[in-house]
């Protein structure tokens, strides 16, 4: 007769069951560089309460539905991976579309949602979300 393997220990508990999300500063972002290569610094903080600190993705969709090709819909803009330190404030560069200058129908501003989805040390996940207004460059 054959025996099952014995069931793997489970993981220790360490008591810490809830994420604690990013902060996302600013109201107005100024896009760097060209419009062809664009960038927009958004600038996260990590909660000190965070130990280990936390790793994370930041993702800039429209704040309303854009009309692109003949269909309204909420475009996603771009989105950057990040690490932070406990405490740590960075700013992370999300590299925005080529086409942005059509996504903003020829303005100079464009209304954006800046979403952060984090995991703590403790495989714990948070998110946070903004409203930022992009300030895009002349050409």
């Amino acid at each position: 007769m054959v025996t099952p393997p014995a069931p793997a220990d489970p993981p220790a508990d360490t008591g810490d069951t809830t994420g604690t999300p990013v902060t996302i500063s600013g109201g107005r972002v100024k896009v760097k560089g060209r419009l062809r290569k664009a960038t927009a610094p958004i600038t996260v903080t990590s909660p000190a309460a965070e130990t280990a600190g936390s790793t994370g993705r930041v993702t800039l969709t429209s704040a309303g539905k854009v009309k692109l090709g003949g269909v309204k819909v909420v475009a996603v803009l771009g989105s950057k991976a990040y690490t932070l330190r406990p405490g740590q404030t960075r700013r992370v560069n999300v590299r925005l579309p080529s086409t942005l200058r059509k996504i903003a129908r020829g303005k100079r501003t464009l209304k954006v949602r800046a979403s952060a989805v984090d995991r703590d040390a403790a495989g714990n996940l948070s998110e946070a979300s903004k409203r930022l207004t992009l300030r895009l460059p002349r050409k």
